[in-house]
């Protein structure tokens, strides 16, 4: 048997989290597949990266991360911080869990204990954003502040619509707007009028996986889309599909896989930066790959 660490956010998106949250130490305790579990509660902006970074080797066998692709995040970095090497195990509660849907890892109570019964794991690749980790996403330019915009009490009663609203009230206030920016990597070099980009970890970009069918959350690089101005019916067209997780075949949507990318603005613009659902900063960024850095606990698929 082994001893958890459950890491909770409270304001996620979910409301049956508590129910879900009972469910699941109830299963794991009178299924004697954990003998002792501890419970830390975040209150405020990066309280579960510090208590994952107080962490010592050996101190338990999985810190479980509830919550949405933020908390998860925010895990994985006071994990990484600490360098205590325990396996993080993903019970999805929040709106945006895009992370946990790469994996393929379960919400179902009885379906996640089985994870943890079996116990598989596997090194994950994370990406470094200025110098903090990202799991998910980043996103900069034309709607890369929705989710941060849209309420918390919002996103727990209308869960991922809450950011369809949000980008509703958003999108046609900046249809036009594009800035110069600089992108600079081994694979792709240039300038050019960007309305929006996105850089993923995720085994593809915002769920749609058809971008880069070959793409894995270990295979060691990063996968950028970047939406060049385009008129608003194109750009309808084309981010409809991107969404839908349909092909996206458009001259003025570049695609590209990269270990390493720099992106700055040239027109002195403030363009705010989306990582994991929470807003991080400002143009520049640096952004890397780092291969194979934390452990995340998987469904066995043999």
């Amino acid at each position: 048997m082994k001893k958890a660490m459950f890491i909770l956010n409270p304001g996620s998106g979910r409301q049956d989290f508590w129910a879900d949250v009972e469910a699941v130490i109830g299963c794991l305790i009178l299924n004697e597949i954990v003998n002792h579990v501890d419970v830390f509660y975040t209150q405020k902006k990066y309280d579960a990266r510090k208590a994952a970074a107080r962490l010592k080797y050996g101190q338990y066998d999985v810190v479980v991360a509830v919550g949405g692709d933020g908390t998860v995040s925010d895990v994985i970095n006071g994990i990484l911080a600490g360098k205590s090497r325990i396996p993080v195990a993903v019970l999805p509660e929040g709106t945006s869990n895009a992370f946990a849907h790469a994996l393929d890892l379960p919400s179902d109570k009885e379906d996640f204990c089985r994870m943890l019964k079996a116990f598989n794991t596997v090194d994950i690749d994370v990406g470094r954003l200025n110098g903090e980790y990202f799991i998910s996403t980043v996103a900069g330019g034309m709607g890369a502040d929705i989710s941060y915009k849209a309420a918390s009490d919002t996103k727990a009663i209308l869960g991922r619509k809450a950011y369809f609203f949000e980008g509703l009230r958003s999108f046609p206030k900046q249809w036009f707007k594009s800035h110069r920016l600089y992108f600079d990597s081994h694979e792709f070099t240039a300038k050019t009028n960007t309305m929006m980009f996105y850089i993923s970890n995720a085994g593809g970009i915002a769920g749609n996986k058809r971008l880069f069918k070959d793409s894995t959350m270990n295979d060691g690089v990063l996968n950028v889309a970047a939406f060049q101005k385009m008129n608003p019916l194109q750009f309808a067209i084309a981010f409809s599909r991107f969404l839908q997780g349909k092909p996206v075949n458009h001259a003025k949507v570049k695609l590209f896989r990269t270990k390493k990318l720099r992106i700055k603005s040239l027109d002195d613009a403030s363009i705010p930066i989306n990582a994991d659902g929470e807003m991080s900063g400002m143009l520049p960024i640096e952004v890397e790959c780092v291969p194979k850095a934390v452990r995340i606990v998987i469904p066995d698929r043999t």
